[in-house]
This record gives C-alpha cells, structure tokens and sequence, in this order.
C-alpha cells in the first residue's frame, strides 16, 4: 500500500543512520523524500522545493529544528511538522505550543511516526 504516494517529506536530522532510516520508511510507502543536515540547509529546501510535511530533529548543530518549526508555522500555521528529540531540551507540551504537530522522543517507534505522519495529511472531516 502506497500511503504517501504523491507526498513529498522533508526529512531533518544530523545523524545520517536517522535520515536514512525514514528516508528508507517514507519511500517504501510511497513519498519523495528530501533530506537535510540541519534547520538552515532544511529552511533553504523548504522555500526551494514544496513539500507536504516535515520531520525534524530538535538539537543539530548549524541550525535546530525549533527555528525551523517557528520559520515553517509562521507562514503556515496548518503545516504538519512532527518533531523528534533524543534530549529533554524541550518536552512535548512545549513542542505543541510552539506549533508542533507531533512529538517523537528518540529511539521512536517509527510505525507510529509513519501513521501519525499520514493522519495529519489527511483532511479534517467537516460537519456539514
């Protein structure tokens, strides 16, 4: 099953093993996956190259990911961003407040990554 056939992910972590991991994940159901090293190579891809929803790290050097959540809710408050952390430098509560979408503490279970990734891409059903 295709899931995510036609989505484009922005996948942003430093740890290769990671970006490689969901990178691997993503395509086997579907997505065009982008990657990036850091929050600023991933802003600059971001304003490049449309994508449908980002998953990012927290604390990488050269540009974290709490920069880019706030740079991509700030011109899309609708934009579905999951965030990951191997650290307790921010908990899920704040995550949320600053526009997150979803919280991963790392290891994450990476099925329940994948199906909350496709939960928010799917429309809000709408009381008619």
């Amino acid at each position: 099953m295709k899931d995510f056939e036609g989505k484009t992910v922005l996948i942003v972590d430093d740890e290769q093993e990671i970006r490689e991991l969901l990178k691997e994940e993503f395509e086997y159901y579907g997505a065009i996956v982008l990657e990036a090293a850091n929050g600023k190579i991933a802003a600059q891809i971001f304003e490049e190259r449309p994508s449908d929803f980002v998953v990012t790290d927290i604390r990488m050097p050269g540009g974290d990911g709490i920069e880019l959540l706030r740079k991509i809710k700030a011109g899309n408050r609708e934009f579905p961003v999951l965030v990951m952390s191997a650290y307790s430098d921010i908990s899920r509560n704040e995550a949320i407040e600053l526009g997150a979408d979803a919280f991963f503490s790392k290891p994450f279970n990476l099925e329940k990554l994948r199906t909350t990734a496709l939960s928010l891409l799917k429309p809000p059903i709408r009381n008619v």
